[in-house]
């Protein structure tokens, strides 16, 4: 799998058995933790990255914007929370809003160089700043608030098998060890 859930017990980083099932809900911009309804365990808090007491990371592979040539890397989508609790990817037109001057891969380019840098763009004629340290876009003129969320884009064991198909039988593995 191109990436993996673990807890932190004590000093040792331990697989959760239901990876996919919490990697499924992360996906889902509007998920702000995972349940595990068929097994007894803490929430998985996405925001805090953390399961109870327990520390949690994701172990992934490379991000698509810096190994494009490569299959089962990541592809990271970027979200931002509009005024109904809808999260809208960043360039599309949804409803009332205007397309914004970045798209996904643009602001994970910029994410890639520094992590805590401000990006400035424009959404029709309204000017924002996105703070990556924050996970906030602000208006301008207004300084109307959002949340941002970083996501990456999901794919299943079963999707997993079909691109190694496809591409050879070529291993992911060996790049799964970026965290998120």
């Amino acid at each position: 799998m191109p990436y993996q859930w673990q807890f932190k017990a004590g000093e040792t980083w331990t697989d959760f058995p239901l990876s996919e099932d919490i990697e499924s809900d992360f996906c889902n911009p509007s998920r702000a933790s995972f349940i595990a309804l068929s097994v007894k365990c803490d929430p998985v808090c996405f925001d805090t990255m953390t399961c109870g007491p327990h520390e949690v990371r994701r172990l992934s592979t490379a991000p698509s914007v810096l190994m494009p040539d490569f299959i089962l890397t990541t592809e990271w989508l970027w979200y931002w929370e509009d005024e109904y609790g809808k999260w809208v990817p960043y360039s599309s037109i949804k409803e009332m809003h205007r397309m914004s001057s970045v798209y996904s891969s643009d602001l994970e380019k910029r994410y890639q160089e520094d992590n805590n840098a401000v990006v400035l763009f424009t959404a029709g004629k309204e000017h924002y700043e996105l703070s990556f340290k924050d996970m906030e876009q602000k208006n301008v003129h207004y300084g109307t608030p959002r949340q941002v969320r970083r996501r990456p884009e999901f794919i299943s064991s079963v999707g997993v098998q079909t691109a190694r198909t496809r591409y050879g039988g070529v291993s992911a593995s060996s790049n799964t060890s970026m965290l998120l």
